[in-house]
């Protein structure tokens, strides 16, 4: 039984992306894990199909209101999958972490809920915006659920993390690890040709990975540099897989690369 909550305050900060490595890496292992998300721009369900995904909105309503009382009574099905033994992913969007926050307090979450077999992934970015919306989400994190692992991981897309070493957001953010106990672990970088492209299109990686090369949707790109991406992805599955679940559980065989507990 695995349960992982990815969070960070801040969007575009990859926590979609970590959130498929995740669910990828416990389907290898038989895990099938629930797949929930709380967005008003979701993301999992074009991925994964509406009919494994859980979605929920974090929006506003039409009218640009939303009763305070209603938005807290709204995460309420989220105790029933903590207590139960099944896997998850939940992958919050921007700024659910604040709404997930408030409802746990006023259920007094970690009364009921110990943390036995949940972590937390916090994605950051070299974004001040990103380092203070992973503040945000440790501030609470470990008053909430004292129990559960956390682990801030750096996504580099964007830059290295550490070259903002200089700037009191990432000095908050690197004594909020110390005090939460928190790991702190590199995401691998990709950046290959057409890549960009079948994101954009909502291609999961696995379906990346399976779909034949004269299928992929990617114009006149040349079927070796076709072949270049896919073996790339592979590869980049492995690697990601290791760095974020080799603690937790031992991987099977994902994107081509067996991975082992370290």
């Amino acid at each position: 039984m695995i349960k992982i909550f990815i969070a960070n305050d801040k969007g575009g900060v990859g926590k979609s992306l970590v959130a498929q490595f995740c669910v990828l890496a416990l389907d290898a292992n038989g895990l099938d894990p629930d797949i929930i998300e709380y967005d008003n721009q979701p993301k999992m369900r074009s991925m994964f199909g509406a009919d494994r995904v859980e979605t929920n909105s974090i929006g506003l309503s039409a009218d640009g209101n939303r009763d305070q009382d209603e938005g807290v009574v709204s995460w309420d099905p989220l105790l029933e999958n903590l207590l139960s033994n099944n896997s998850f992913v939940v992958d919050f969007g921007a700024q659910a972490w604040a709404g997930f926050s408030e409802w746990a307090e006023s259920i007094d979450l970690g009364q009921y809920y110990k943390g036995k077999g949940l972590s937390i992934i916090v994605p950051v970015t070299a974004d001040r915006e990103a380092l203070n919306g992973a503040i945000r989400v440790l501030k609470s994190a470990r008053e909430l659920l004292p129990a559960a692992k956390i682990h801030v991981l750096k996504v580099n897309k964007d830059g290295d993390v550490d070259d903002l070493e200089g700037i009191p957001e990432y000095k908050m953010l690197f004594t909020m690890i110390e005090t939460c106990k928190a790991k702190v672990k590199d995401l691998p970088t990709l950046r290959a040709k057409g890549l960009p492209v079948l994101f954009s299109l909502n291609y999961s990686l696995d379906r990346i990975v399976n779909t034949p090369l004269e299928d992929l949707p990617l114009g006149d790109l040349p079927m070796a540099s076709r072949a270049r991406l896919i073996a790339s992805v592979k590869d980049w599955l492995g690697e990601a897989n290791k760095v974020l679940l080799s603690a937790l559980i031992s991987v099977k065989k994902v994107g081509g690369t067996r991975l082992r507990r370290r």
